[in-house]
């Protein structure tokens, strides 16, 4: 054994750390960063493309200069945070906005028109703006009321005609017609119903169970490249020295498949960062931290 080999102490670690996002404005300035959440695994990737130059001369060729072209270097990880922000950037569409729900009632000509088809579940208060619709909605029998019955106040009821109070003259009554499952805010049109004709346009005049302000998250017709900076951040590791990596500069796309639905397997996002040049001197990709 070298004296070199019994000198040498080899920094050997189990990697585990943060991981945190900063994406940057129009002018490619950083704006702060933020946590993404727990994450499942990091890799730092470098390729490479070359050129290999090889003799004229003699029976058989041989390499006389292997030239790198070349360098891609990528950063790939996963996350099982499934926030609103995390999923925006994963399908490379806007930040989070939100929708506004009022407690007030919908009635009158706000009411929410649909053409009713049986057999079918319709989200009340759906629009292309808030396809979401709703939410959850007053219960058609709180306090009492039966199936069907004539109300003017909370509950979710089917008019003929949106500018018209609820009545007997132009209410469909629930029974045998609808359904209405008030905590999700859904309208089931029953198969057999009488008193809805398919493809005719009704209102349905309801009252959301509480003002709310629901947050999403959108992918729109035309995505917008996500270019952010990059930070990995090495907790203490049970043995050796963490390393720590900055990226000022890549683009963030999608890595590949999402989790949804799984009996085994909770929802999980992976991305792709591409490191490109910062510009102004700076490094486009950095990994510090102390040696043993």
């Amino acid at each position: 054994m070298t004296v070199a080999r019994t000198e040498h102490k080899s920094n050997i670690v189990l990697g585990n750390g943060e991981i945190y996002i900063d994406v940057l404005d129009a002018e490619g300035n950083i704006q702060g960063e933020r946590y993404f959440g727990d994450s499942v695994g990091a890799t730092i990737a470098v390729t490479t493309e070359r050129t290999t130059i090889q003799s004229g001369d003699g029976a058989v060729a041989r390499d006389l200069e292997d030239i790198v072209r070349s360098v891609s270097r990528e950063m790939g990880f996963t996350v099982h945070n499934s926030s609103l922000p995390n999923w925006a950037l994963f399908l490379i569409g806007e930040d989070v906005d939100e929708i506004t729900i009022a407690a007030a009632r919908v009635a009158g000509s706000s009411a929410w028109p649909f053409k009713a088809k049986k057999g079918r579940s319709f989200q009340i208060g759906a629009t292309d703006a808030n396809p979401s619709g709703a939410g959850a909605v007053k219960d058609a029998t709180a306090g009492g009321k039966t199936a069907g019955a004539h109300d003017a106040g909370a509950n979710a009821v089917i008019v003929t005609s949106a500018a018209a109070a609820p009545s007997s003259g132009n209410t469909i009554s629930r029974a045998d017609n609808y359904m209405v499952d008030a905590a999700t805010g859904r309208l089931f049109v029953l198969p057999g119903a009488s008193g809805l004709a398919d493809g005719t346009t009704y209102y349905v005049q309801y009252a959301p169970s509480a003002a709310k302000k629901i947050p999403r998250a959108r992918a729109l017709g035309s995505p917008s490249q996500i270019t952010c900076a990059l930070r990995y951040i090495e907790d203490d590791p049970a043995a050796g020295k963490g390393r720590h990596v900055y990226i000022r500069k890549c683009n963030l796309v999608p890595g590949g498949e999402a989790q949804l639905k799984s009996r085994d397997t909770e929802q999980q996002m992976a991305f792709t960062a591409t490191v490109q040049l910062p510009g102004g001197g700076a490094a486009a990709m950095i990994v510090d931290g102390e040696e043993l």
